[in-house]
């Protein structure tokens, strides 16, 4: 059995509720890798990946928009995904990150942000989501902070869809046929791999029983080498 704190627990439940809405997704990345492991969270990981198919993503709707503020929580979305995080809170409160796989060029990809490459435009929106979000967080009224999402998720929207630096993240059709089975009894639809160990591997390694505090996704995360390799030898 999986050990997963309260505040944790509570935002998942949330992420099924309001993000997934009956659709199956399951914990992914490093996420995955600290549940098998080590039987729980990575200490120093800020965020709960989960992952669904592009083509299952759920639509959020204003009233789970409502219920999540009513509750002390946003979310925002993107074309590659969405992120539910406490509106306020310390850093002890992880977000989820809801990351869809899509279809290109016959090939299933996720799209990663690359936070360390970002140009000029994209801090721009940055910075301005920033104040934005900072303004929205002093709002008590219900229905003043649902129409500032209103105009606050759009702006988001185009800057991680189409400004922000992404990576392509390779996910092979073998990790997409294996098996899941419930995360925990309290989720319907989140779910594990039953068998996640060749995944793992590829992902971060061989050795990937071993704590690495300080990988790095950008030069050492196998589906992103895997994808960066083939396009050299093209």
């Amino acid at each position: 059995m999986y050990k997963i704190g309260y505040n944790d627990l509570k935002i998942l439940l949330l992420a099924e509720k309001h993000l997934l809405q009956g659709h199956k997704a399951w914990v992914d990345q490093g996420t995955l890798l600290g549940l098998v492991r080590d039987g729980h969270f990575l200490e120093w990981d800020n965020d709960i990946d989960i992952t669904c198919m592009y083509d299952q993503r759920p639509k959020i709707r204003l009233a789970n928009i409502r219920e999540l503020f009513e509750n002390g929580y946003m979310v925002v979305t993107s074309k590659y995904d969405y992120t539910l995080k406490k509106l306020h809170g310390d850093k002890s409160f992880k977000k989820v990150d809801l990351t869809f796989i899509y279809k290109k060029n016959g090939r299933y990809y996720k799209s990663y942000s690359d936070y360390k490459n970002q140009n000029f435009l994209a801090k721009v929106f940055e910075k301005t989501i920033k104040e934005l979000t900072g303004l929205l967080k002093k709002v008590d009224n219900i229905n003043l902070k649902v129409f500032m999402w209103m105009i606050i998720n759009p702006i988001v929207y185009i800057y991680r869809s189409y400004f922000m630096k992404t990576v392509d993240m390779d996910c092979p059709q073998w990790q997409l046929d294996l098996m899941k089975k419930n995360l925990l009894p309290a989720f319907q639809t989140l779910l594990i791999y039953e068998q996640p160990e060749p995944y793992l591997e590829f992902k971060f390694g061989s050795d990937w029983r071993i704590p690495k505090k300080d990988w790095d996704y950008a030069s050492q995360d196998g589906a992103i080498q895997k994808e960066k390799m083939e396009k050299e030898n093209v």
